[in-house]
């Protein structure tokens, strides 16, 4: 091989490995960006009848919205540590509203407040610098909705225990039926899948209370498993996550849940994008406007199951179809996951009778400890529940091309040197 060739072929060996590992880590990076965008325009919901666009331009903030069902009547921005200068709200016709506030705040950072007639109170994170109020896009939300178009199938295993918590074959067949005869009578005036999955999300944040006890004794699988927040009508962040997915799946809507990150008293939102993996909520696709609509019923309710005693809280609709942008002020996406609930049964034809099915039912529950923040923001302990391996996300086949490729131009390197020499 002469001078010439091997530089060729270390040029090209370089360049290719080069230029897969660009295409490999622009494909697959969903790392957090230390510096975040500053926009001056957000929408807190797609749903047209339950959302407000706010707009800021330098000291002043304008709002305009709806809310069909529940009127604002109060509107806040807290924790300026000074007093408005300016501060107007107009109420019109069916929910709809207009409001202006105009300060100079002596923190950089607030909370704008939306008080509704029920007594809801809706909040949203707003920064202040020398240019004036504006919002961060810390890219979460892009970022979410990109890993929504690649979610992991999770196993049959798993999927049995989500839904029982001894992976019973009656208790399973029996739950599934009660979860959909429940969305039925729920969905009975719906016209389309948007509105089934509102009134659903509605339902369930009514109806389930956040489970205060499990979180102070300890998260098991039967927390979340279906079939006891069907009973109980209590649970924890993943338990409202599988009902809902669950209830959606019956009326033959694809929904996933995800797993990530939330903001708490010890995570703020400077923290967020590298914080812990503490909560779980979901999304579903929209068929009719081709798109995933990001939902946390979790979020969407007080209720609270608290010293045996069921609280009543009040309701909203928050984080029903939450904007990406909105979404990325205190949640985080890490996960997206498959769950086939209604395919619990095959698992059990294809595992019943096996050693398998023996070895997964002894060793299926490992809790881990996590920190996690409830629908009132106060924050939480909750065991993460470890239901049986799922399929990987990951193929290391990609990376070890690339290494290949860049070894061989090493390799090409070195041959060069030594020609050289040689000719010297």
């Amino acid at each position: 091989m002469n001078r010439k060739s091997i530089m060729m072929f270390f040029m090209a060996a370089v360049f290719l490995g080069t230029t897969v590992f660009a295409v490999l880590s622009s494909a697959e990076d969903y790392s957090y960006q230390s510096e975040t965008a500053h926009v001056n325009t957000i929408r807190t919901s797609y749903n047209e009848e339950y959302y407000t666009i706010f707009k800021t331009d330098r000291d002043t903030i304008f709002a305009d919205g709806v809310y069909k069902d529940d009127a604002v009547t109060d509107f806040q921005v807290t924790q300026c540590s000074t007093y408005a200068t300016k501060m107007t709200l107009e109420a019109g016709e069916g929910g709809k509203y207009h409001a202006e506030f105009t300060a100079v705040p002596r923190q950089k950072n607030a909370l704008i407040k939306i008080i509704l007639q029920s007594g809801t109170t809706l909040s949203y994170r707003v920064e202040y610098n020398d240019s004036g109020w504006f919002f961060c896009d810390n890219g979460l939300g892009e970022q979410l909705m990109e890993k929504l178009k690649k979610p992991t199938e999770i196993t049959n295993v798993a999927n049995a225990y989500y839904v029982s918590e001894a992976a019973d074959p009656d208790e399973i067949e029996s739950t599934l039926e009660l979860v959909t005869a429940t969305a039925d009578e729920i969905c009975k005036d719906a016209q389309n899948d948007y509105q089934k999955a509102r009134l659903i999300a509605k339902w369930v944040a009514e109806n389930i209370y956040y489970d205060l006890d499990a979180r102070e004794n300890g998260v098991s699988v039967g927390t979340i498993a279906i079939a006891n927040v069907m009973r109980d009508k209590r649970t924890v962040c993943g338990g409202f996550a599988n009902l809902y997915c669950a209830m959606l799946e019956s009326q033959g809507i694809r929904a996933v849940n995800i797993k990530g990150g939330v903001t708490s008293s010890d995570i703020p939102y400077g923290e967020l994008a590298e914080g812990p993996e503490n909560h779980e909520f979901t999304a579903f696709y929209y068929d009719d406007e081709q798109r995933w609509v990001i939902v946390d019923s979790c979020w969407d309710t007080s209720n609270i199951y608290q010293k045996s005693e069921y609280i009543k809280g009040a309701q909203d609709e928050q984080y029903f179809d939450i904007t990406p942008l909105a979404l990325s002020l205190n949640h985080r996406g890490d996960k997206v996951e498959q769950r086939h609930y209604f395919d619990s049964l095959v698992f059990l034809e294809e595992y019943q009778s096996t050693a398998a099915y023996e070895t997964t039912a002894e060793t299926q529950v490992t809790p881990e400890e996590t920190e996690v923040t409830d629908s009132t923001g106060k924050e939480e302990k909750q065991e993460e529940v470890a239901v049986p391996e799922n399929k990987g996300e990951d193929n290391p086949t990609v990376l070890y091309i690339v290494i290949g490729i860049i070894s061989v131009g090493i390799i090409a390197t070195v041959i060069f040197i030594i020609n050289l020499k040689r000719k010297e």
